[in-house]
Parts: structure tokens; sequence; C-alpha cells
């Protein structure tokens, strides 16, 4: 793979091209009730880009917390 950029495109950091970035919530161990929630961990994503959904872990993470979190149409995730 080659270290040059492009011609016609800008090299900087990659929170210049970023509206905002948050940190993902862990919760707590799942315990059964309607806060129990499937999240998805670094180790859920394969070397070659695909989302490995078969070991998610569960985790007890409030309401309010999660509305927080909730991805929209158009969110980009980056691990």
């Amino acid at each position: 793979m080659s270290n040059q950029v492009p011609e016609g495109w800008t090299e900087a950091p990659l929170g210049k091209f970023v509206a905002s970035s948050t940190a993902g919530e862990w919760g707590q161990e799942g315990n059964g009730d309607f806060n129990d929630i499937p999240v998805l961990r670094a180790t859920n994503f394969t070397s070659s880009g695909i989302i490995n959904y078969k070991k998610l872990a569960i985790r007890n993470i409030d309401e309010k917390k999660r509305d927080k979190k909730t991805l929209s149409y158009g969110d980009i995730v980056i691990e």
C-alpha cells in the first residue's frame, strides 16, 4: 500500500472530518431485565471489515444512556 495521498485529496487528522465523536457505553453485566441489550465489541469486527454478530456481549444499560447512544440514519461508526 502506498503512503502517498492521491492528487486532489487533503491529508488531515480524522477529527477534522467528523461532526461529533462519542465514546461507547459498556454498562453492567446483563441481569435479565428490559435494560439488557446486545453490545458490539472490537472483537466483533473482523480484519476484513465484516461485523460478526454471533458472539455479542449482553450488557445492562439504562434506557436514558441508550437513548443518547442510539444511531441515526447516516451515522458512521468507527472502531
